[in-house]
């Protein structure tokens, strides 16, 4: 799962004569909060540079 996923967004691709592509947030529930996910992209950085 991507994490945006996580957050609550999805991406839609429409492949047809009219390449569309949409953006839905708040599609569904979040299943972490955004500064949550932030912090722990930070903390994850921090431990592969280690």
């Amino acid at each position: 799962m991507d994490d945006k996923r996580c957050i609550g967004v999805e991406r839609l691709l429409n492949v047809g004569e009219h390449q569309e592509h949409y953006v839905l947030e708040n599609n569904h529930s979040a299943v972490i909060s955004k500064s949550d996910l932030k912090r722990y992209k930070r903390k994850r950085r921090r431990e592969v540079m280690l």
